[in-house]
């Protein structure tokens, strides 16, 4: 009898961990800008460059505080930033079934939503972030028309960059940008309580590196709006021929989240005396 019951023990933990989590809500809820029984439809306006193909959108929403465990899961962008161009030009829809089967688990109290879409010039990428409490009684449980009636996707600002050269060695500074325009909230509810930081991220290149963000490398330096950073050093020689330096920020989100995609970046021409800013090029004195 003893074995018995520890294989029936066993065999019950076994398919718990084998189970896929708990999906979405029930009874649904809903998360968008499609509360027309508050402040009427809203749309995202994917303007200023914003890629409208859906393969160049990446979207993510979550529970602040169990960002691991309630979240979007495999509930793709395409599925809830719904396609209104037909009704408003550029116009986008964010309208999330939370009770979709993909969804991981049901968020409660408040929600945490990040819209990102490549520029479609190639330099970086441009966001909508938004951050609601859950409402009763509404269609829709966490109504982001309560921030702003429509929202348009906004560039992360280059960072400005000064630079020097001597020989093939850069020196350079930077400040991070302010990312509060791409922030949209509550009445009162500053952005910094949603996005947190900023990390100063590198890349190189003959052309300036696609926005996703697994295509930079992290500098180490993380900061807030006009942090100042440097001077740190750079040695060209150290670059392929014909390669720029190219510097950008990835913004960091309330549970540590990254995003996906970096902001617009700043290129360092390393190959030239020449670079976007300036570089002052001092040339090694003759002993």
């Amino acid at each position: 009898m003893m074995k018995v019951t520890r294989l029936l023990v066993l065999t019950a933990v076994v398919v718990a961990l084998a189970s896929p989590a708990l999906a979405g809500c029930t009874p649904n809820k809903n998360a968008g800008q499609n509360s027309s029984d508050v402040n009427g439809y809203g749309y995202t306006f994917f303007v200023g460059g914003a890629s409208q193909n859906y393969s160049d959108m990446v979207g993510r929403f979550w529970q602040p505080g169990f960002r691991s465990t309630i979240n979007e899961g495999t509930y793709d962008v395409s599925q809830w930033m719904l396609d209104y161009r037909g009704y408003s030009p550029n116009a986008f829809e964010m309208n999330a079934v939370l009770g979709d089967a993909s969804v991981n688990l049901c968020p409660s109290g408040e929600l945490v939503v990040v819209i990102q879409s490549a520029n479609t010039n190639g330099k970086g990428a441009l966001f909508a972030v938004g951050r609601v409490t859950e409402l009763s009684g509404p269609q829709t449980d966490f109504d982001f028309t309560r921030t702003s009636l429509h929202w348009d996707m906004t560039p992360v600002s280059a960072p400005p960059m000064n630079a020097s050269k001597v020989g093939t060695v850069l020196t350079l500074n930077a400040t991070l940008p302010d990312p509060a325009a791409v922030f949209h909230g509550l009445t009162g509810v500053q952005y910094t309580g949603t996005i947190t930081g900023m990390r100063l991220m590198r890349a190189a290149g003959t052309t300036t590196p696609g926005p996703a963000a697994a295509n930079w490398t992290y500098t180490g330096s993380t900061g807030v709006a006009g942090a100042a950073f440097g001077p740190f050093t750079f040695d060209c020689s150290t670059l392929p021929a014909g390669q720029d330096l190219y510097y950008a920020v990835q913004l960091q989100f309330v549970d540590n989240v990254l995003a996906d995609m970096v902001g617009t970046p700043t290129q360092i021409k390393c190959n030239s005396g020449l670079a976007n800013p300036i570089i002052k090029e001092h040339k090694p004195k003759k002993h």
